[in-house]
């Protein structure tokens, strides 16, 4: 989900998404400046979203990582259509 907000929400959001959605792969998005921050969860630990972040962010200008079940990520823009498409594809391996 995309969200446009002054405040910090990815990570409230994410987590109570997430509580409802427990088998999913929940993040939370949003664009500050020349950057995409997200907000990752998966309640179940059926994935491991500090990894799927990471392993998605690998050779391009972003970093990301966390835990099993929470993660966060920060992408450039100049990356973000192809860093979104390796999370969708790492998503569905």
């Amino acid at each position: 989900y995309k969200i446009r907000s002054k405040y910090n929400l990815r990570s409230p959001l994410s987590t109570k998404l997430s509580s409802k959605q427990i088998k999913k792969i929940v993040i939370i998005y949003d664009k500050i400046g020349s950057k995409y921050k997200l907000s990752a969860r998966n309640q179940s630990k059926e994935y491991d979203v500090g990894k799927l972040l990471q392993l998605a962010a690998k050779g391009l200008n972003a970093v990301g990582g966390g835990h099993d079940a929470a993660a966060g990520a920060t992408v450039d823009e100049k990356d973000w259509v192809l860093y979104k498409e390796r999370l969708i594809d790492l998503a569905n391996e």
